[in-house]
């Protein structure tokens, strides 16, 4: 399925375009991964790059805890998909501090409005995107709680909602 953005999204995006990567961008990132970049991860930065959101445009995802107490479903908003330089950054980031425990191939490539991360699996059959809400994240039991968003970039990108107030 091919990335559809909604109209209004789109028409955000050429009035404050981001930079596409080129694939020695995607190169560097997976060399320094050591992990191969999802299909829709590729496509979408080569396309678009590092776009910016605005809550005007179709911008809210919805992520679900599952846990003792049962599914909890969530939504946030996303902020911007960062570049292919910026999420090795953020991923060296949070790999190097001992109070995160995230599975080192969940790769930071997009963030909410505060500190949150989107993550995306590299180097994984499976595209998977979680959320990590680093606003509530409980420092003090060293426990990393993530919620499933979707199962690609296209799903997420083709999903996105309006944020309703």
């Amino acid at each position: 399925m091919p990335f559809s953005p909604p109209p209004a999204t789109l028409a955000y995006w050429k009035q404050r375009p981001g930079t596409a990567a080129t694939p020695a961008d995607v190169a560097m990132l997976e060399a320094r991964l050591g992990l191969k970049a999802p299909a829709s991860y590729v496509e979408f930065m080569t396309t678009f790059g590092n776009v910016e959101f605005d809550d005007e445009i179709n911008s809210r995802f919805e992520y679900v805890y599952e846990g003792g107490a049962g599914r909890e479903r969530r939504s946030q908003l996303i902020s911007f998909i960062k570049s292919p330089q910026k999420a090795i950054r953020y991923w060296e980031g949070l790999q190097s501090d001992p109070k995160i425990h995230l599975p080192a191939h969940l790769v930071p490539f997009g963030m909410d409005y505060g500190q949150g991360e989107l993550l995306i699996e590299f180097g994984q059959p499976t595209e998977r995107i979680y959320y990590w809400d680093f606003d509530t994240y409980d420092w003090e039991s060293g426990v990393t709680r993530i919620g499933f968003v979707v199962d690609d970039l296209v799903e997420f990108i083709n999903t996105l909602k309006p944020y309703e107030d």
